[in-house]
């Protein structure tokens, strides 16, 4: 089963491009900026951390994060809202999901 995944990195120096292939083979994604992704994928927390440690520097920190697409609030820029809306679509109305306006 697919889950939502935050991933955050705090960067020694701001790389964000050299992370954005590494998630593709684990599943859909969308930098939400420099330093988040959101991962739509069946992997796992430890599986992301390991997916962008050889990236990362070791000054760097990376944070994975589950999250329930569902309780998901706030204002973002549509692309965000587009790029998740497709994810929960068969169980919103029973869930709650509401784009936020």
């Amino acid at each position: 089963m697919e889950k939502l995944y935050m991933v955050v990195i705090r960067w020694s120096a701001q790389r964000p491009e050299l992370l954005d292939s590494l998630f593709s083979p684990a599943g859909d994604w969308f930098r939400y900026n420099p330093y988040t992704w959101f991962v739509w994928t069946e992997s796992g927390a430890r599986d992301l951390v390991e997916i962008v440690r050889p990236k990362l520097w070791s000054t760097d920190s990376v944070v994975v994060a589950r999250v329930d697409p569902y309780e998901i609030v706030g204002s973002a820029p549509a692309q965000m809202w587009d790029w998740l809306k497709p994810k929960i679509e068969g169980n919103a109305m029973a869930r709650g999901f509401r784009q936020p306006a």
